[in-house]
This record gives structure tokens, C-alpha cells and sequence, in this order.
């Protein structure tokens, strides 16, 4: 039983509950937000791309209009992106049951040879800001 399946049983077109997902403005970030929206959860969408954020709201829209969807436009590189992220949701009213972390950084470089930045850089988008999100 896919993700698909176990969302679908919790939440059948409810309408109630929000999904957030990380990294929304494209690719696997899109298709999970429209999954979500299909299966009745509303979609909190973040990404830094507030283009490719905008697309993936009307596409969402389109498919499923009777859901709610917030785009958040923010960097999840940065100490504070949690926090931002959870001010949004707070300040909309959301309540976030499901966290799709999404959003990555791929760099193909040996470790060796990556610059401290970039690993800085990696270690916020795939650690810290999806464990800060799950505290909220």
C-alpha cells in the first residue's frame, strides 16, 4: 500500500486538514501536491521559486478547486526557515497534519572538494529545516 492509498483512508476529500510540501514548485514537489489536493487535504505549498509556486497553485486549482492551497515563498537554507514557514501557516489558519519533505540540494562533488558553504548549505535543506518543521 502506497502513501497514495494510506492519505486517501485518512482524509477521503475531507477538506479539513493541510499537507505541507517542501519543494512544490516542481517536479515530484508538484506532483504531491496535486496527489494531496485529490485526495482532500488542503496544501501548503513552500518553495523558493515563488514562479514555479504560482504554476503549481493553478494547476492544483484546476484539478481540484474546491481545495485550499497557501504558497510560501521562502528559503530553506536559512537558520530561520521553520520559523517563517510556521508564521505563515499560523497566520492562515492551517492546521498541518502531513510534512512532504521534498525540497533538496544536489551537488555532485566529492565531499572533499565541496566547499564549506555548500555543505552548510545542504546539511539546512535536508536536516535541519525538515526536523524544525516537524517540531512545529
Amino acid at each position: 500500500m502506497g502513501w497514495y492509498h494510506l492519505i486517501y483512508k485518512v482524509n477521503p476529500k475531507g477538506y479539513k486538514r493541510y499537507a505541507l510540501v517542501t519543494g512544490a514548485a516542481s517536479g515530484m514537489g508538484r506532483i504531491y501536491c496535486k496527489e494531496l489536493a485529490l485526495t482532500g487535504y488542503n496544501v501548503v505549498m513552500v518553495d523558493i521559486n515563488a514562479k514555479g509556486l504560482e504554476e503549481t497553485c493553478q494547476m492544483v486549482k484546476e484539478v481540484a478547486p474546491e481545495a485550499n492551497v497557501l504558497t510560501v515563498v521562502q528559503d530553506l537554507s536559512v537558520m530561520d526557515a521553520a520559523d517563517k514557514v510556521f508564521e505563515a501557516t499560523e497566520a492562515a489558519g492551517c492546521e498541518v497534519e502531513v510534512l512532504v519533505n521534498n525540497a533538496g540540494v544536489m551537488y555532485c562533488q566529492g565531499i572533499a572538494e565541496t566547499s564549506e558553504r555548500m555543505l552548510k548549505l545542504i546539511m539546512m535543506v535536508h536536516m535541519n529545516t525538515p526536523l524544525m518543521l516537524c517540531r512545529k
